[in-house]
């Protein structure tokens, strides 16, 4: 194994193979489990340039328990803004895991309270606070349960796109009442409609011969990608 960091132009070919995994059917048994990633996106909003989240982690809520299939303790900052544009979708990849068979019924999104946004033609960024009432954990962060239209079996793995749904967010005063669902797979194969990041990680299961080579990259806390 050799350690490996993904810079940007790499991370293209990358996010082709995790948007070729995964489908977008509903029901079944589960099968018998597989790799998972999560992607988030947003819908339109021109009243803010940029909203800025933290992320800390993503569950899976599934018939037989809730598995974690994304968890960063530093937690991810992503203008959830930028997600979106004329064309539509846009998406940014948080990770994945290997959930076991069974059926996902919803997602569970782990946030910092605290957002900040920057509105259209302003000079400075405003600080809001997530809604009282949403749920929190033992450490402080929000806790927000996105249920799935269907179950979704694990069987062939799946991708999975939660929408930052900005259209139908409210702020009042420095009161934010957010708005999360489950967005659409339309776009995911498109290296295009990817935001480019640097991934790191440790090359495992390194196999065929060049130029079609296959491998898991391990980019920590028991997260991999084919």
């Amino acid at each position: 194994m050799k350690h490996l960091t993904w810079l940007t132009l790499l991370l293209g070919a990358l996010l082709a193979l995790i948007g070729c995994g995964g489908s977008d059917s509903t029901g079944g048994s589960g099968g018998a489990g597989g790799n998972s990633n999560i992607f988030l996106t947003d819908t339109f909003r021109d009243d803010y340039e940029q909203v800025w989240f933290t992320v800390y982690g993503i569950n899976a809520v599934m018939d037989t328990g809730t598995v974690s299939v994304y968890s960063n303790a530093s937690g991810e900052v992503v203008d959830v803004r930028s997600l979106r544009d004329n064309a539509g979708q846009r998406f940014w990849f948080l990770g994945g895991n290997q959930l076991p068979a069974g059926n996902v019924t919803a997602l569970q999104l782990i946030v910092n309270e605290n957002v900040t946004i920057t509105p259209t033609g302003g000079t400075s960024n405003t600080e809001v606070t997530l809604d009282s009432s949403l749920p929190r954990n033992g450490s402080g962060q929000v806790l927000v349960t996105i249920n799935l239209p269907a179950p979704r079996p694990t069987g062939n793995g799946q991708s999975f796109v939660i929408d930052f749904d900005l259209a139908n967010f409210t702020v009042n005063g420095n009161v934010l009442t957010p708005s999360f669902t489950i967005g659409g797979n339309t776009g995911l194969n498109n290296l295009e409609r990817h935001e480019r990041r640097p991934l790191e990680g440790t090359v495992a299961n390194l196999s065929g011969t060049v130029p079609n080579q296959t491998f898991l990259l391990q980019i920590g806390q028991g997260r991999s990608v084919s």
